[in-house]
């Protein structure tokens, strides 16, 4: 492996203060908060980090570093679940089964996973039952990143009307799409 520049040091040191917790708690979510699963989480969130290590001349050029490190730790994740999958066949066969909670675990993230909706779906479905006004916040808040504040700057309204259309937005989301 080359050598870091004082730049690239500088950047990989601020991403676990940057990305850490939000990539723990992403990994949690993605096991149903399921505590025997906390040393998978453990173990792929430093597995991302060691990725970005390797792969720090992208990650710094990337546009959406926050995107990156989460895809990123979700392949590693899906790659866990397969290993955990090839091991239950090599321990107990094809036949066998896991331990339950573990099983239900796994299934549970992978079932997820193959039924997600892509973004381009999101969009469309949320244009349908959205008004104007609140697509404009969807996109300003959900999809470009911006804050509450930065949100009600961009629309050029109060901060609380941002906050309403953003629970509403939420609501009609769950309603509509089971989404959370």
């Amino acid at each position: 492996m080359k050598r870091l520049t004082e730049e690239q040091e500088a950047f990989l040191n601020q991403l676990p203060a940057k990305y850490g917790t939000y990539l723990e708690k992403y990994a949690c979510r993605f096991f149903d908060y399921k505590p025997h699963m906390l040393s998978i989480v453990e173990d792929a969130v430093q597995e991302t980090f060691i990725v970005a290590i390797c792969e720090v001349e992208d990650l710094m050029k990337h546009s959406n570093k926050h995107g990156w490190m989460k895809t990123t730790l979700k392949h590693i994740l899906l790659n866990k679940c397969r290993e955990i999958s090839r091991r239950k066949e090599e321990l107990y066969g094809e036949e066998a089964e896991i331990p339950a909670i573990a099983q239900s675990a796994i299934v549970n993230a992978l079932e997820r996973w193959e039924s997600r909706i892509t973004l381009p779906e999101v969009i469309e479905r949320a244009g349908e039952i959205l008004t104007d006004n609140e697509m404009e916040s969807f996109i300003d808040h959900y999809l470009i990143g911006l804050t509450t504040e930065e949100t009600a700057l961009q629309e050029g309204v109060s901060v609380d009307a941002v906050r309403g259309r953003l629970s509403r937005i939420r609501k009609k989301m769950k309603k509509n799409f089971g989404m959370k």
